[in-house]
């Protein structure tokens, strides 16, 4: 219910990002198709996005699950991947994947000790 003006352009799965930009997912793919294959195409495909394709930001959540080959794939989507937001957030407690990734750059650590989740 935000006006356009402050709506999220996308919000979604990493891969679904990829499909977006034009990746044709692999239904029954080897674990390595998600992974490695699909972010290198999405990489490719992020070349050729127009400006009002692009993001300014990203806001990761479950970022404890996010593979190291995502990250690449992901900033190359960014008007400015110097200038540009990402925003990580993650919980080692909560990984469900046996995936492990940093995003790039380096980021201001916040552990909360206290539960804030809205149940």
């Amino acid at each position: 219910q935000l006006p356009d003006d402050q709506r999220p352009a996308y919000v979604g799965t990493f891969h679904g990002l990829g499909v977006g930009w034009g990746t044709k997912p692999v239904e029954g793919a080897p674990q390595a198709y998600w992974d490695d294959d699909l972010p290198a195409a999405m990489r490719v495909l992020a070349t050729h996005l127009v400006d009002g394709e692009r993001f300014d930001a990203f806001v990761v959540d479950e970022a404890q699950d996010f593979a190291d080959t995502w990250w690449p794939a992901l900033t190359a989507g960014m008007r400015n991947p110097d200038t540009g937001g990402l925003y990580v957030f993650a919980d080692e407690a909560q990984r469900v994947f046996n995936r492990h990734g940093r995003p790039p750059g380096h980021f201001t650590v916040v552990d909360l000790d206290e539960n804030l989740r809205n149940t």
